[in-house]
């Protein structure tokens, strides 16, 4: 009898010793989630407006709001923007065409403090165009999935992280895909970190 625990007992780690361990990668600091949240405008001269919590504390922390105008001369301007919905909420930024437009990360860029610059809101989109003008197109629509720098308050304490999505190339959508941020205050982040 005794024979027979040890070698179930053997085998057993054995099994175990042999199992392929997967190596947990998430960092324990980080607030992940997958949220899809998906925001349309079905036809032209309509708009669309969607707020967000990141950390689900019941606090709207950003917003999306798109818009689709196009006349009977064929005039258009089709814009998206995300801004912050409470003060000392923001988006990391770039210059184009001397506006503010989010600035696309690429996975595990830095997000903090010292990154480029901080605007409450910032354009994703736009695009213009009438009859006796070129259409001219500014910042980011069906480029595939983009990763956005963001910082916000929980209480009174800033937190980096960021937000990822898509927006559709022929402008009437988005969807918010993914949200992360680091639950120390003050903490940088990678973009795309979970």
């Amino acid at each position: 009898m005794k024979r027979i625990i040890l070698a179930s007992i053997l085998a057993i780690v054995i099994f175990v010793a042999s199992c392929k361990k997967e190596k947990k990668s998430d960092n324990p600091n980080i607030n992940h989630r997958t949220v899809n949240l998906e925001m349309k405008v079905s036809s032209y001269n309509g708009d669309s407006e969607m707020l967000f919590d990141i950390n689900e504390d019941g606090m709207l922390d950003f917003g999306l709001y798109l818009e689709l105008y196009k006349n009977s001369n064929d005039d258009y301007d089709y814009e998206l923007y995300l801004y912050g919905e409470e003060s000392g909420n923001e988006i990391l930024t770039s210059k184009i065409n001397l506006n503010d437009y989010i600035k696309p990360l690429n996975k595990n860029d830095l997000i903090n403090s010292g990154s480029s610059t901080w605007y409450n809101d910032s354009n994703i989109f736009e695009v213009e165009k009438s009859p006796s003008y070129p259409e001219e197109k500014y910042g980011f629509s069906g480029k595939d999935d983009m990763l956005i720098g963001i910082r916000f308050l929980i209480g009174t304490e800033l937190h980096y992280g960021w937000i990822k999505i898509d927006v559709a190339a022929d402008y009437k959508s988005v969807t918010v895909k993914e949200v992360a941020y680091d639950i120390r205050p003050n903490v940088e982040i990678r973009a795309g970190e979970k």
